[in-house]
């Protein structure tokens, strides 16, 4: 298995899975999302952490490009926009808890919505790395 069939089925299976709790139980996954931006320090972790996990997948997808054709080139985007979070975590903690309390106070059908759209949103990255790569 090449390098980034493995780095786009991690990303595909995080996908599914951080928004597989908006889909199916909007209120506890809201209130999960409430206690875990409550602390700048834990924000500006989380985008230390984002960091960690946007290089691998620049690396690999800039590697893979002549072997795998234009299809790593979304998931180097994809590693491009944790980069840009992860800054943005980091520099500015307060206005990204404003911006995320404004969704999470949204009604549970938007929620879930958002939650079918990531859960598809994955599932359309774990095709790319089984048919494409």
């Amino acid at each position: 298995m090449a390098p980034i069939v493995a780095v786009t089925l991690v990303l595909s299976l995080l996908y599914i899975f951080g928004r597989g709790g908006l889909l199916l139980t909007p209120e506890d996954t809201v209130a999960f999302y409430r206690r875990t931006i409550n602390d700048p320090r834990r924000l500006r972790l989380r985008g230390d952490l984002l960091v960690f996990m946007a290089i691998p997948v620049i690396v690999v997808a800039r590697m893979s490009r002549p072997d795998h054709g234009s299809f790593t080139f979304v998931i180097e985007a994809l590693g491009w926009m944790f980069a840009a979070v992860a800054v943005w975590l980091h520099a500015e903690p307060e206005r990204y808890q404003r911006q995320v309390d404004r969704f999470l106070g949204a009604s549970p059908a938007v929620h879930r919505s958002v939650g079918a759209l990531g859960i598809a949103g994955g599932l359309f990255l774990a095709w790319g790395a089984f048919v494409l790569l």
